[in-house]
């Protein structure tokens, strides 16, 4: 416990002292000690970022978790401080290696409590609001590290969020979310038919279940960013980005 612990303590001052990251294989076996990190590094955050606003599900592509050498998505948290409305910014000051993701948010209007597993149906009636969104992260070195209790336990590399406007939840019972497209420094760099990774709703009942399991839950008002449509994009100072997801319109962001 004592190991776990310093362990936390480390990765955390590694998080804020924008060091690169390191491959924590040795020391941490699996997901569940991953995620038992993961708690202690978000407690230690907490003190300059303030309380958490919402999670992230990572690697709910087809053949993602296997290539982390998971067995299931993984899960991370959000700091309310960090959860921006379009237009957004990702400052460098102290960034490695900034990235986004394109995806799709909901908010919650409920708590998701009092029940352990969670199917798309049962999730459904607390989603509030829908919208696209850009995850920013900081990969700290370019590590795109393929042992995946070491990005669970650094928080997954998530620094943030930028929401565009809110769409009415309904969208979310057709399945039909239109194109993604992303355009960026050179043009149009991502343009997509229906690129979610997974129905949005069962990746909310996925992160919904991983909560639970681990003594956790989903509250009123917590953002949920649903999986990436594309491979994480690195970025650079003076790039300004525009995604626009067919049925729910548009987000931006510049960096730097």
């Amino acid at each position: 416990m004592g190991e776990r612990i310093a362990l936390a303590e480390e990765i955390a001052r590694e998080i804020t002292g924008g060091e690169p990251v390191r491959d924590r294989a040795a020391s941490i076996a699996d997901v569940a000690a991953a995620y038992e990190i993961q708690d202690r590094v978000a407690a230690e955050l907490a003190h300059q970022r303030g309380p958490v606003g919402g999670y992230k599900i990572a690697w709910n592509g087809p053949g993602q978790a296997a290539k982390q050498h998971v067995d299931a998505p993984g899960t991370a948290r959000i700091f309310a401080a960090e959860i921006q409305s379009d237009p957004g910014n990702l400052g460098l000051d102290g960034r490695l290696s900034p990235a986004i993701e394109c995806e799709i948010a909901v908010r919650l209007g409920a708590d998701l409590a009092g029940q352990a597993d969670w199917t798309a149906d049962a999730v459904r009636p607390a989603v509030a609001e829908v919208m696209p969104a850009f995850e920013l992260l900081d990969r700290r070195g370019g590590l795109a590290t393929a042992h995946g209790p070491t990005a669970l336990a650094n928080n997954v590399f998530n620094i943030g969020c930028v929401l565009g406007a809110a769409c009415d939840p309904s969208i979310l019972d057709t399945g039909d979310f239109g194109e993604t497209r992303l355009d960026g420094p050179g043009g149009t760099l991502l343009q997509a038919a229906n690129a979610v990774p997974q129905p949005p709703l069962d990746a909310l009942a996925h992160v919904t279940t991983v909560l639970t399991a681990r003594g956790l839950a989903l509250r009123a008002g917590d953002v949920v960013l649903c999986g990436a449509h594309e491979p994480v994009r690195a970025v650079a100072a003076g790039g300004h980005y525009r995604l626009t997801i067919g049925a729910l319109g548009s987000v931006s962001l510049t960096v730097g």
